[in-house]
């Protein structure tokens, strides 16, 4: 469902680790899940329709899964492609809302981290 990017920053680097991580579900949260990854460099896109068409079908005949999502990388056309809740596209709003919510988070933990190196004086080499 999601192809890599060396360009794309990950969450678990030093500033933003100790932040993030007390916002984690627990372990047996995360057990719970039935996840289909679906990867490789061609047909992911219709594999996760086949996919969610067969999972749509079992729930009309036996009640479950109760929820089905989906979350594609990278999007063709808009970034709220990548994410289907119930298999419906996300809202704008919904998007929007939560988008906001998680870069404001990591903008005050980037800061943060900031204001420690510089009290702890170290200086850095390179600021992007």
């Amino acid at each position: 469902m999601g192809s890599s990017s060396r360009s794309r920053s990950t969450l678990s680097t030093n500033m933003y680790h100790h932040d993030l991580k007390a916002n984690q579900p627990e372990v047996s949260e995360l057990n719970r899940l039935k996840v289909v990854y679906v990867a490789g460099t061609k047909g992911k896109g219709s594999t996760c329709t086949f996919v969610n068409s067969i999972l749509l079908a079992h729930q009309g005949i036996h009640g479950i899964p109760h929820k089905i999502d989906l979350y594609t990388s990278p999007h063709l056309i808009a970034v709220r492609e990548r994410i289907r809740i119930k298999s419906e596209p996300i809202a704008e709003g919904v998007f929007a809302k939560y988008f906001f919510e998680v870069w404001d988070a990591l903008e005050e933990s980037a800061m943060r981290w900031q204001r420690s190196q510089k009290q702890a004086g170290i200086l850095p080499i390179l600021d992007l």
